[in-house]
């Protein structure tokens, strides 16, 4: 056999190896934002225009219901209740509209310097390509996938696995059909609940300005991990000279269920993976928009000493990314997207980090108090890990270059 063709067919049983991780559990809070007043009770409204569509043959307005009866009948274990709202006077609004792999996503409506939180909407998609029903191994059941959407507004996260496996409501389910009619809220995520309603935000503050500089940190991860990641924290670095007006820095860890619009991306990627909120008390003064520099330090988890449990970059069931695309990204708050910042970085896939250098001028443009949206996101994603179908199609076309080559060289031969 030749050596390309042995290359060829090592690339193939490469693309064959199937990872199996093994799941502990950690703490599934996400302190990383709170609701304004640290308001426990919260309303809920489904938006008119999808209250009566139906999924699974079940209306979306009793899907709602019934998610929320759920979870307020364990409010005295969780600290956490359910109400209905209005169109004028509600907390959490219901839609429907495209959403990434699992059918449904929770995002910001806004957020303030602090991580405060007045308005969260949960996303429901229609056309999910699996489709929504009941006791059906083939389709996705829509109540499990709601309970699992409103905790995300309880500040919960994903702990890993999939909640057919783990039999917890906050864990995702991704894609993935099969054994998803889960609909019992767990101990532990009640346990959590619980945590989740008198947890602190997580977050890091210092004065700024005229020489003075500023080094601050804050765990880039949920607590309690049973492992340890590679790098801990989410840093930054603020010059002495970046600031011409003395001023407050406020600055915190975010992920994909703590900042805004993580599935509005650049053609090419699929969602945002995780990043830091940087905001200020006044209106940043600064000496120059393109001279001057800060740094920033966005640790990830790459799914190995992780064991696959964090919504980084490997997790097998919810869109997946290749670890060595990472790149910076910057939300831009009129249009309500992301972009790609085009700014120099170091991406660390021994360490897991991406450090990356960003002018002046993003602080002095977006870290402001203003309305909607205050501060300045900055976040990494990269390119989409290619579905299974994809990667058959690759192999078998591998497949068939190999015995092309091979039949090539055979002919010479002769």
């Amino acid at each position: 056999m030749g050596t390309r063709v042995r290359a060829i067919l090592s690339v193939i049983a490469m693309l064959a190896v199937v990872c199996t991780f093994v799941l502990p559990s950690f703490a599934g809070i996400n302190d990383t934002w709170d609701w304004k007043d640290k308001k426990r009770k919260l309303k809920v409204h489904v938006n008119a225009a999808d209250a009566d569509k139906e999924f699974g043959g079940k209306k979306l307005k009793d899907i709602v219901k019934e998610a929320m009866d759920n979870w307020n009948g364990v409010k005295a274990d969780t600290g956490w209740e359910f109400v209905e709202g209005t169109a004028g006077d509600h907390d959490i609004e219901i839609k429907t509209g495209k959403s990434g792999g699992g059918g449904a996503h929770t995002t910001f409506d806004n957020i303030d310097k602090n991580r405060e939180v007045t308005k969260r909407s949960v996303v429901i998609d229609p056309k999910f390509e699996k489709g929504w029903g009941f006791n059906d191994d083939d389709k996705k059941n829509p109540v499990s996938t709601m309970k699992h959407e409103l905790s995300h507004t309880l500040r919960l996260t994903h702990q890993g696995g999939t909640r057919s496996k783990t039999g917890k409501i906050k864990d995702p389910q991704g894609g993935d059909t099969k054994n998803d009619d889960v609909t019992t809220i767990s101990q532990d995520d009640k346990n959590e609940a619980n945590k989740s309603s008198t947890a602190p935000i997580r977050k890091a503050q210092a004065p700024v300005g005229p020489n003075k500089d500023a080094h601050l940190e804050v765990l880039g991860f949920p607590d309690e991990l049973p492992f340890t990641p590679h790098t801990l924290n989410a840093e930054i670095d603020i010059p002495d000279n970046l600031f011409t007006a003395d001023n407050e820095l406020v600055f915190s860890a975010t992920e994909f269920h703590s900042m805004p619009d993580p599935l509005n991306v650049p053609a090419g990627v699929e969602r945002m993976m995780k990043g830091v909120h940087i905001s200020t008390e006044q209106t940043p003064q600064v000496s120059s928009f393109f001279d001057v520099f800060f740094d920033i330090t966005i640790p990830y988890e790459d799914g190995q000493e992780g064991e696959g449990q964090l919504i980084d970059v490997k997790d097998p069931k919810w869109m997946p990314i290749i670890e060595s695309t990472l790149r910076p990204f910057f939300y831009e708050p009129s249009s309500g997207k992301w972009f790609d910042l085009q700014v120099p970085f170091t991406l660390n896939t021994t360490n897991d980090f991406l450090q990356m250098r960003v002018p002046a001028g993003y602080i002095a443009q977006f870290a402001g108090p203003g309305s909607g949206q205050r501060g300045l996101f900055l976040s990494v994603s990269g390119t989409p890990v290619p579905d299974a179908s994809t990667l058959v199609l690759f192999s078998t076309g591998l497949l068939g270059l190999a015995g092309a080559m091979r039949r090539r060289t055979l002919a010479r031969r002769k």
